[in-house]
């Protein structure tokens, strides 16, 4: 039995190159019984019969194959020794140190001696600074099993193709009538065109049509054009409001019914502003509808109401860039309602904000709607001197009488 820390270091390596042995050899497996149906397949298409037993009996290969394979993976699986002969060809500089190492035996009676004791360390130090573990990558693993993976079915889908005549491994991923129809189940903005082309794999039929629905509306059947000596037809429904589906008919047959989901990006329909003066400008609260600016006097307090085409996840309102960064205002967003609002926004300068909504599906809005908000200075009071007009010397007791006028923009109360 080898040093138990020597053991420890070399457990997990060599637990990844049987992994990586294991998943390899059963890949090849499954392709060379992949590699037997396809060539089952060209013989059947060139004679035009086959066994009805050939699956039966491709897949009792496949399995006898895979449990050779299994047996013989298994008796020659790789052991340490193995492993640390691997090591000191990838790593010559151990000369030999390690494979010397694991060849000795703990369990012998009076234990290891000094000089084996010596090259037991030296292993163990080389285990420290070398790139044992980067000789057999995880990711090297993870390829062996995926190609496993992939081979194994790939041999699964050939042997089942087998059991429909006719079927070649181009058709095994399109309907079985040899027609392959674009786009198939689609998502689409609102508004937008729906092309649809059959491409037909056999010979093409005389004419196709095209059977679109909505819900709750009728049929339509749209003739589908032929593109000039190609197997494929083509349609077009010119504008697409709401979630419909569609099919191809041809020669008494149809496809299966494909669905076509329409969606719209979040947009701002209406914006409205109600405004609260400070009290010193003696001004009512105001209501402004639909608009997308506000100018108001510095101080007072702003509430928004957005309205909008669509319930949305998240609406920000994003300033100009400035020292201090690009200044945010989060809006309360409605629950399953197409509503935004900021409520308590005091006024304190002028800029223009950019609206960004975003959907629950991670739309955004295409082109950010602009807010301008317009803050106004409160002006001093202007003193305008009337009487009297030029220089004067009264005396001590003379009266003068002085007159004129004050402004200020929201009046004078005293």
């Amino acid at each position: 039995m080898i040093d138990p820390l020597l053991q420890a270091r070399l457990r997990p390596l060599l637990g990844r190159l049987r992994q990586r042995r294991f998943a390899g050899g059963l890949a090849l497996c499954w392709l060379a019984v992949a590699a037997l149906g396809v060539a089952l397949i060209g013989v059947r298409r060139v004679t035009g019969w086959m066994s009805p037993l050939a699956p039966s009996v491709l897949a009792l290969v496949a399995l006898a194959g895979a449990g050779w394979t299994l047996w013989r993976l298994w008796k020659t699986r790789p052991g340490l020794r193995q492993l640390a002969g691997l090591i000191e060809r990838r790593q010559p500089e151990l000369k030999g140190v390690l494979l010397t190492a694991v060849q000795q035996d703990e369990s012998m009676p009076g234990g290891l001696n000094f000089l084996q004791q010596r090259v037991v360390l030296s292993a163990l130090r080389a285990s420290h600074h070398g790139r044992w573990r980067r000789l057999i990558p995880r990711w090297q693993v993870f390829a062996a099993h995926l190609g496993h993976a992939v081979a194994l079915a790939a041999a699964v889908s050939v042997v089942w193709s087998l059991r429909a005549p006719g079927t070649t491994v181009r058709t095994l991923f399109i309907p079985r009538t040899g027609l392959e129809v674009t786009p198939g189940d689609v998502e689409m903005e609102k508004g937008g065109s729906l092309v649809v082309l059959a491409h037909f794999g056999t010979t093409p039929p005389v004419q196709a049509d095209l059977v679109v629905a909505a819900s709750g509306e009728s049929q339509r059947r749209i003739p589908l054009a032929r593109s000039l000596a190609d197997p494929v037809f083509g349609g077009s429904v010119p504008e697409v409001n709401a979630d419909l589906w569609y099919r191809v008919e041809y020669d008494g047959q149809k496809t299966r019914e494909y669905k076509v989901m329409v969606y719209e990006h979040p947009r701002l329909e209406r914006a409205d502003a109600d405004l609260v003066y400070p009290a010193y400008t003696g001004l009512a609260p105001q209501r402004v509808e639909d608009t997308r600016r506000v100018s108001a006097v510095e101080g007072s307090r702003l509430d928004l109401s957005l309205q909008l085409n669509k319930p949305v996840a998240s609406a920000t309102l994003f300033g100009p860039t400035n020292a201090s960064g690009r200044p945010v205002l989060k809006l309360e967003v409605g629950t399953n309602r197409a509503v935004a609002q900021l409520r308590g926004w005091t006024l304190t300068n002028s800029a223009r904000y950019e609206l960004v909504l975003v959907d629950a599906d991670g739309r955004s809005n295409k082109v950010p709607a602009s807010l301008v908000v317009a803050a106004l200075s409160n002006r001093p009071p202007e003193l305008k001197l009337l009487t009297p007009r030029g220089d004067l010397r009264p005396s001590a007791l003379q009266e003068v009488l002085f007159s004129g006028t004050v402004w200020d923009d929201f009046g004078v109360p005293r």
